[in-house]
């Protein structure tokens, strides 16, 4: 008999959270399941942590490979996977007990191919932060799915947080056959900045109907470990253009009938050039020059130059406002400031 649900955690160097993580996943009083570990060439005890929950649990598998990233890591997992649906969990998170025996509940209910689900940020004081507020619709199929699509590229101008149920992989539980089908897997995250966002876009486009449970299953929680957004990256700024340019090509005919639409992928490019400035100004030593390079560069001129500022949160605003007016020092200053703000 097919299994369920496959749960799919990539590890590398955790071995201070993954028992948290592995024991929230085997507390979910659900029947065939399997949890399946891609230990992503870790160089502390985290692969020998893997092997030793596989010898202990039956419904516990794992992948050894060599360090290639998280986009390959769950490219291994979806083909390793023997359930009727897939989840992913980052191994430094976890999940609320019983959170896929109510996720699974709901999918047989509506018979829909995805059910994303909110989740919480957790703080290494153990303060748990909900930034993003419940939505009033839940259920999206036919032309609606686009209004859906729209939150995963990005938000409204005068918007500042994220979506209630995330952008990341971890944020929803899809129907295997849609991978399959549709031949979606995961882009090396060597080549982009945002599988989570593309993978989340093919798998809502090939879908028939999305639900949502208005409840914040997971833990996505912030420690002490380097993230790939923060880490300098050469190739960040083509990168960010590239998905620009690909996101305006692959909703072309949206862009053309919905306002709302393009200032979403505005966004979401603009939001991608603030981490890119961000790199420049805390980790490179040409800092003056590369900042003038990013502002001078005529696509983000296009479109800071058309983008409503105005309707923009004040931090936004004034970050925006100097790449627009080309107020380099400016802009070094603002994150200054932050690097002073991340060292107290």
């Amino acid at each position: 008999d097919q299994l369920r649900l496959s749960i799919i955690v990539p590890v590398y160097n955790v071995e201070n959270y993954l028992s948290r993580c592995v024991t929230s996943l085997l507390d979910q009083d659900i029947n065939q399941y399997e949890i399946i570990l891609i230990d992503d060439g870790s160089t502390d005890e985290s692969g020998k942590l893997c092997d030793d929950l596989a010898k202990k649990y039956s419904h516990i598998h794992v992948a050894h490979i060599s360090n290639s990233g998280v986009a390959t890591a769950r490219n291994i997992g979806i083909e390793m996977a023997k359930g009727e649906y897939i989840a992913y969990v980052d191994s430094d998170d976890y999940v609320r007990v019983n959170a896929f025996k109510k996720i699974l509940s709901v999918l047989d209910k509506t018979n829909a191919d995805i059910c994303y689900f909110g989740y919480s940020d957790i703080f290494p004081e153990k303060k748990e932060v909900q930034l993003t507020e419940v939505p009033q619709k839940l259920v999206y199929s036919g032309e609606e799915k686009y209004d859906f699509l729209k939150s995963i590229i990005g938000d409204r101008p005068e918007v500042s947080q994220y979506m209630f149920c995330g952008v990341s992989t971890w944020s929803g539980v899809v129907r295997k056959e849609i991978l399959d089908k549709n031949h979606i897997r995961f882009l090396s995250n060597m080549k982009s900045l945002n599988e989570d966002m593309f993978y989340n876009l093919s798998i809502c486009m090939n879908s028939q109907k999305i639900v949502i449970i208005p409840e914040r299953l997971y833990y996505y929680c912030h420690n002490d470990n380097d993230s790939l957004t923060l880490s300098y990256r050469e190739e960040r700024f083509k990168i960010s253009k590239d998905t620009y340019s690909i996101l305006c090509e692959q909703f072309a005919n949206y862009i053309l009938k919905d306002e709302d639409f393009c200032q979403r992928i505005e966004r979401h490019f603009l939001n991608n050039i603030t981490v890119c400035l961000k790199q420049e100004c805390l980790y490179k030593k040409n800092t003056l020059n590369n900042v003038k390079s990013i502002c001078n560069d005529s696509t983000v001129r296009s479109v800071i130059y058309k983008y409503p500022i105005k309707q923009c949160p004040f931090k936004q605003r004034m970050l925006f406002n100097a790449i627009k007016n080309k107020n380099y020092r400016f802009i070094i200053f603002l994150f200054w400031l932050l690097r002073m703000r991340i060292n107290k």
